[in-house]
């Protein structure tokens, strides 16, 4: 075991290197007016190799997978999505590498950390070095891309903030509070200049679970200094709140204001042509679908805020997977909810350290999914499924009903 485990444990520092080259490469690519130069094939070339690694991993302990759970709907999730491809007629092979990706890193991660006595905490500092380096480059790329649209009269939100927000529960795993405060703080300050409304309810909402649970909940102290942090807490927020609101000539309380007025940025919109889309389908296409990304594909063309006309995804997830793989994959994608939900419930009734962690990602996954994308892009939703994969193979590692029983012997998890 500890000869797998140190060999797995290079495999693992190695995917994590890549993934970390995927991510930054990809919000380079994004930032190339503001670097002046473009990643290029770098974050392409990244992900084929940890499909690769990914696939190595797997297919050497398939004979020590368990088939259950949601390692085994993430494996039928890719046999469903490759037969969809089937009516890919342009870029087949980059299509199939990109809906592949996020159920191949997390079932290499429950298999990595299934199958080895490997800590998670040996990697938590990976994972906050590149959600530092990431705030970072999003931070860069917004004051940039909204300084140079305010020359035209445009405002906008950035949706690169979602990359270092879906690491936070990996941040959540720390036993430091106070880096875990720090890093909420510091992605909601993002949040608020990213402008994005899910962002910043999502943080919100992290945070606010994390505070109660951690010095409200089942604690000692006195009513006043409980009074006295939320008065501290909310108060600290305000000035942020007020100090980015100003920055942005006060466009992040018009998006709060004219929340009912837009729509959701015209979301209500997108579903209602999304839904007359679907009505007008034939009955084949209702069962299996019509193929990746296939909204898109039937040219959906909505005006936006500036007047402009393009084609769009139907921006919810539960619409996009049963227009794309039908009533098959809507089935599968709900099925996975309901996993992901129970094992919310299970941390929950078994007081698991992972429980915090673990509610922030069910946080994030429900209000992106069902008012955005997650399921359809490739790109920050790994961050998710890594984390997913390896609580599921820890869980599975140690082989347990109770979770008192989850840690080894010398306390690692």
């Amino acid at each position: 075991m500890l000869r797998v485990s140190t060999l797995y444990y290079f495999v693992l520092l190695l995917m994590m290197i890549l993934i970390s080259i995927f991510s930054i490469g990809t919000l380079i690519s994004f930032g190339e007016e503001k670097f002046g130069f473009n990643s290029g094939f770098i974050p392409d070339i990244s992900m084929a190799i940890i499909e690769i690694i990914s696939i190595i991993v797997i297919t050497t302990n398939i004979k020590k997978f368990q088939f259950k759970g949601i390692p085994k709907i993430s494996m039928i999730w890719m046999l469903l999505i490759l037969i969809t491809c089937i009516n890919v007629t342009e870029n087949l092979d980059k299509v199939i590498v990109s809906v592949l990706f996020w159920p191949l890193v997390l079932l290499a991660f429950h298999s990595i950390f299934k199958n080895t006595n490997i800590s998670i905490q040996k990697f938590l500092k990976f994972w906050f070095a590149l959600a530092i380096f990431t705030s970072v480059l999003v931070y860069q790329i917004s004051v940039f891309k909204t300084g140079l649209l305010s020359n035209y009269g445009i405002s906008a939100t950035i949706n690169y903030i979602f990359y270092p927000l879906l690491i936070t529960p990996w941040i959540l795993l720390y036993n430091n509070k106070k880096i875990i405060l720090f890093w909420l703080f510091l992605i909601l300050t993002l949040s608020l200049f990213s402008v994005k409304r899910s962002a910043i309810l999502i943080i919100v909402l992290i945070a606010g679970i994390y505070i109660f649970n951690v010095y409200f909940k089942n604690t000692k102290k006195q009513l006043i200094t409980k009074i006295l942090v939320i008065v501290v807490i909310l108060f600290a927020s305000l000035k942020v709140y007020n100090f980015v609101d100003s920055l942005n000539n006060s466009y992040l309380s018009s998006r709060f204001e004219n929340v009912l007025d837009d729509e959701g940025s015209g979301r209500l919109d997108v579903y209602r042509s999304v839904i007359q889309l679907q009505k007008e389908s034939e009955f084949a296409n209702w069962i299996i679908g019509h193929g990746h990304n296939g909204v898109q594909k039937d040219n959906f063309v909505k005006s936006d805020n500036t007047g402009e006309a393009r084609n769009l995804s139907a921006h919810n997830d539960l619409l996009e997977v049963l227009y794309d793989y039908g009533i098959i994959g809507l089935i599968l994608y709900l099925y996975f909810i309901v996993l992901i939900i129970k094992r919310f419930f299970y941390l929950k009734k078994t007081d698991s350290p992972f429980f915090l962690a673990y509610t922030s990602s069910l946080i994030i996954f429900l209000i992106m999914s069902f008012g955005s994308h997650l399921i359809l892009y490739p790109t920050y939703f790994i961050f998710l499924t890594s984390f997913w994969g390896a609580i599921e193979g820890v869980i599975d590692r140690n082989n347990t009903k109770n979770m008192n029983n989850l840690f080894p012997e010398d306390g690692r998890y």
